[in-house]
């Protein structure tokens, strides 16, 4: 699924960006103020499709989603929050912090993208009314997406592939627990980790050591959430 972790990036950019098309073109919705539940479908290039559950209460967002590697939240507490990623296998949960999340879309305090939007005309998905937003990438593909007004992506096309699906929509206030770290939860500080790693390894080659093996658990940790090949090579993985 890593090459849709791009299209859903791009997807976010787009409709959090504020550029539009024409005189008659609405004002393209801002993302960080609704306040909903949304059930979605992702696909993949290759034709793998995951359920995904989004929650939206201002400019705290959650993803919820099911993979092979376990259960994954990834969580944006907005202004006054903090972000994370909790991973539960076998039972067990854990929280990943510091470290770039391949399926967040942008929330609060990401500065808007320059992309040349432009609205295409109504649209409809998952029973709701929403306006289709267009955007040519450098290779020449075109990507659209519905929206609503108060901001739900109904839908994403990435050239003729469907990338994103709402299934259902339920508006209202969502608990605010959905975006604190639970209590209990061990964390893992992935750039703190990174960096004492870092350290140690080095100090053993300045001595004429040989380095340290690399942590089987991390490593496995790193390959589940989808880490930067770049943090997984530096963990000597």
């Amino acid at each position: 699924m890593r090459g849709l972790a791009l299209t859903l990036i791009v997807t976010g950019m787009l409709a959090a960006c504020g550029q539009g098309g024409g005189n008659q073109a609405p004002a393209l919705p801002s993302m960080n103020t609704g306040h909903f539940r949304a059930e979605a479908t992702i696909s993949s290039a290759d034709g793998q499709t995951m359920p995904m559950v989004m929650y939206r209460d201002g400019d705290q967002s959650r993803m919820e989603m099911t993979t092979p590697q376990g259960q994954f939240a990834v969580v944006n507490g907005g202004a006054s929050g903090e972000d994370f990623v909790l991973v539960t296998r076998d039972g067990e949960t854990m929280a990943l912090q510091t470290m770039q999340v391949p399926f967040a879309l942008p929330t609060a305090g990401t500065e808007p993208v320059e992309i040349n939007a432009r609205w295409v005309g109504p649209c409809t998905g998952a029973g709701q009314q929403g306006s289709e937003w267009a955007q040519t990438n450098e290779s020449g593909e075109e990507g659209r997406v519905c929206i609503t007004e108060d901001g739900i992506v109904l839908r994403a096309v990435q050239g003729e592939q469907t990338v994103w699906e709402t299934t259902s929509v339920s508006r209202g206030q969502q608990d605010p627990a959905l975006f604190t770290m639970p209590e209990g939860v061990q964390t893992v500080d992935i750039g703190a980790m990174m960096g004492q790693m870092g350290a140690a390894m080095g100090g053993g080659a300045a001595q004429g050591g040989q380095p340290g093996a690399a942590n089987p658990a991390l490593c496995d940790t790193l390959r589940s959430a989808n880490a930067p090949a770049e943090a997984i090579s530096r963990a000597g993985c």
